[in-house]
């Protein structure tokens, strides 16, 4: 088995083949571009959102625009203003609407107004404010934690710090570290789950946190099709969840302290019951993507890993791995 290179989909920088055109398409923008350009440069997701639908005439339907800022500030968290933003999210949502003619327009709706203005982790529960402690496991690895955050904060996914005062108008849940399989490596967990009883996970319904994932027997077939030595490759998606934002109404929702000092999330938490089911959306639609424009495409994905197969002496299954 070939095993890909997981920073080939680092930032998901999609070149997908088109049957019209010899150019590629950029789904995922380059995380190598500055960040001061027309739409990066907005200072608010109000200017984000007019920018957004001021951008090149590609045909995609305007969404209504929305004062994304007014609503944050109709939050419980009043008078503090958001830190400035650089881009909602990596994906271009008007290359993405573009890319996704003749797929199911409810999910292509979905995806489009998500990377547009945030998607929201569909809590409807009472809206409690709590104040959690941090779980051992952060508290015992401090400069971890210190560490892994700062990362975050960098590259806009974490907004903070804000002082204390904050704390009877955003809900707190605990921070968590857990080792990785690679040594010294370690995933830090927002227990969305705690309390139990009054937690932000207890407001998600199952219909929005439960996921259906694609079954193994659709690789095996595959495998089967190509026969005696067939090839096969795995990518996942890096990052998987942190690379889809969360909408500012739910930002009060996300809320964790660190040092004395209050931060809250702006994209999909590990920890959040309905981040799963919204990133499979996501690859669902990334896979549809890789059959449609990649002629004889063999893939099939669970969640964030996408696996690739191929014929035995054929390019195929690099051509594919290659192009996602």
């Amino acid at each position: 088995m070939e095993s890909g290179n997981p920073r080939l989909s680092r930032g998901i920088i999609a070149q997908l083949e088109t049957a019209s055109s010899s150019r590629h398409a950029m789904l995922i923008r380059d995380r190598r571009m500055p960040f001061r350009s027309r739409l990066h440069s907005a200072t608010n997701l109000t200017e984000v959102s007019h920018a957004t639908q001021q951008h090149v005439n590609t045909g995609m339907p305007a969404l209504p625009v929305r004062d994304l800022t007014h609503e944050w500030l109709a939050q419980p968290v009043r008078g503090h203003a958001l830190e400035k933003t650089q881009q909602l999210s990596l994906v271009n949502p008007e290359e993405l609407y573009r890319l996704l003619q003749g797929y199911p327009e409810h999910e292509r709706a979905f995806l489009i107004q998500g990377f547009r203005e945030g998607f929201k982790i569909q809590h409807h529960g009472p809206r409690k404010i709590t104040n959690s402690k941090n779980h051992g496991s952060a508290a015992k690895n401090a400069n971890i934690v210190t560490r892994l955050l700062s990362r975050e904060i960098s590259l806009g996914r974490i907004a903070g710090p804000f002082d204390s005062d904050l704390c009877g108008s955003i809900k707190i849940s605990p921070l968590g570290l857990i080792p990785k399989k690679e040594p010294g490596s370690y995933r830090l967990i927002h227990d969305l789950s705690f309390p139990p009883g009054n937690s932000v996970n207890d407001g998600i319904s199952r219909s929005n946190s439960t996921v259906q994932y694609e079954n193994f027997d659709t690789v095996v077939e595959l495998v089967k099709k190509c026969g005696r030595n067939a090839l096969m490759a795995k990518c996942d998606v890096e990052e998987a969840f942190r690379q889809l934002p969360v909408h500012p109404s739910d930002y009060h929702l996300l809320g964790f302290t660190w040092m004395g000092k209050i931060y809250f999330d702006k994209r999909l938490a590990m920890g959040c019951a309905s981040s799963c089911q919204i990133f499979e959306r996501f690859s669902c639609a990334l896979q549809w993507l890789i059959s449609k424009y990649i002629p004889g495409a063999m893939v099939s994905h669970i969640l964030d890993d996408f696996i690739f197969v191929g014929c035995a002496g054929s390019s195929k299954c690099w051509d594919q791995l290659h192009s996602f």
